[in-house]
């Protein structure tokens, strides 16, 4: 039984209708086409937001120097 997507879930990050087992002799061939097909689907979707002025960018730097800082 499949629960309901999340409220601010994207729909292309709903997988409750999928078919298990679809692409599982293409990803044992190497390739993982349902991966890279949304991953190149959620890159435009954030490029069209941040040239919209939707998002705000971050510094790579300013990031990396967060993300080392000790957790309090």
């Amino acid at each position: 039984m499949s629960k309901p997507p999340e409220k601010d879930q994207l729909p292309e990050y709903d997988f409750s209708n999928g078919t298990r087992g679809k692409y599982v002799a293409r990803v044992a061939k190497g390739g993982n086409v349902v991966v890279q097909a949304a991953w190149d689907k959620e890159i435009k979707r954030r490029i069209a937001a941040h040239g919209r002025g939707e998002v705000k960018a971050y510094d790579l730097e300013e990031v990396m120097d967060e993300a080392r800082r000790p957790a309090p």
